[in-house]
């Protein structure tokens, strides 16, 4: 597959590897926004998401040095992991956390990899029936997964691209999960008024307004 972003025919020059790694990025989000512009992103049965996480490995395998490569990968193995049921979600958990930490390690401003930082301890702290499991699966890791550590870098996420919806309704649901429903609607009264940048963002202000409703 490399070869065809190489050469786009024999005989023509090599496209700069700068290049090619860049396309794999754009492949990556965009097979996995032919599931994600769906109204259920939890369904991937013909296997975009694992097509995503492909093309995420060959851009990072490409040049290591970017924080692009390492986030991609964390947000297409995040992506792949809740179309699964919870017990298997623990299979990727660990790669996950340490692709998005050498993301962050790259560009400590990427709001992306702390929005996908906040939803790794959320994830894992809603597992919270299953200790032992965790522990068993995860070791010492299990430990650092927290509500307080989701809130916060779900918060850090929102403060530094406030535009950005899902932000804010991922925010919202850790609020509502600690118990904390006015901050919970001060989050989503946000949204209404966001442009939209993202694929799935109708889907996130239809959300938002039954959510507001429902508290």
């Amino acid at each position: 597959i490399i070869d065809r972003f190489v050469y786009e025919k024999k005989g023509d020059p090599p496209v700069p590897v700068s290049q090619i790694g860049y396309g794999l990025e754009e492949a990556a989000l965009a097979a996995a926004d032919i599931v994600r512009q769906q109204p259920d992103d939890k369904h991937d049965p013909d296997g975009y998401y694992a097509l995503a996480i492909r093309y995420a490995r060959h851009a990072l395998a490409i040049d290591s040095t970017k924080a692009e490569g390492h986030f991609l990968v964390a947000l297409t193995l995040g992506y792949d992991a809740l179309t699964r049921a919870p017990q298997d979600r623990l299979d990727t958990a660990e790669e996950i956390w340490r692709e998005v930490h050498r993301a962050l390690a790259l560009d400590p401003n990427d709001d992306r990899a702390y929005h996908v930082l906040g939803r790794w301890h959320a994830e894992l702290a809603r597992f919270s029936w299953a200790k032992f499991i965790v522990r068993m699966r995860l070791h010492d890791l299990a430990d650092s997964a927290s509500w307080e550590a989701a809130t916060a870098t779900m918060e850090r996420a929102a403060q530094l691209a406030p535009k950005f919806i899902y932000h804010h309704l991922d925010l919202a649901q850790t609020y509502l999960s600690l118990k904390r429903p006015a901050d919970a609607r001060a989050q989503l009264r946000l949204i209404d008024s966001l442009p939209i940048s993202d694929v799935r963002d109708p889907i996130y202000k239809a959300e938002a307004k039954k959510l507001l409703v429902d508290i």
